[in-house]
């Protein structure tokens, strides 16, 4: 799972993606921090089209693990516990890999840009982190185990 977080400056629209370690995180200042959001690429979900139908897609499925390790690495490696993040879910219509030749603006495959931004289906989130003890197992001391007792019943 890859996850990056992106930084943009406040007197600028410029954004940065960064990549994502506890120790690039504790080197940001502190308006590089508060302007944060988070973002992934959720490869549980990607739109799927009927092309020359009128047919419209099934909705997108639900945000999965993906969103579950993310919050758990924000939660515990992070330590970003208990506070409220932006996070980008990103849902491309396809998921494809894009070399230089992609980049420009007179290749053959930027043309299937326009097909991937109708069939996007990302989502922006404000998501609350669970606080660290949610994190944490009971102790074994504390489970209790129940024993089936058999009765005779002698007449």
């Amino acid at each position: 799972e890859s996850s990056t977080s992106s930084s943009s400056s406040s007197n600028s629209n410029t954004m940065e993606c960064l990549e994502l370690t506890a120790r690039g995180y504790t080197n940001l200042s502190d308006d590089q921090r508060s302007n944060l959001t988070f973002a992934f690429i959720d490869p549980t979900t990607t739109a799927t089209t009927t092309p020359n139908t009128t047919e419209s897609p099934p909705p997108p499925p639900p945000v999965g693990w993906t969103l579950r390790n993310l919050i758990a690495y924000l939660t515990l490696k992070l330590n970003l516990a208990d506070q409220t993040v932006g996070i980008v879910s990103y849902r491309p219509g396809v998921i494809r890999r894009i070399d230089d030749a992609a980049l420009t603006t007179n290749s053959p495959t930027n043309n299937s840009t326009n097909e991937d931004v109708k069939n996007d289906t990302s989502l922006l989130l404000q998501i609350h982190l669970p606080k660290r003890t949610d994190y944490l197992w009971p102790s074994s001391s504390t489970t209790t185990t129940n024993t089936n007792t058999n009765t005779t019943n002698t007449n």
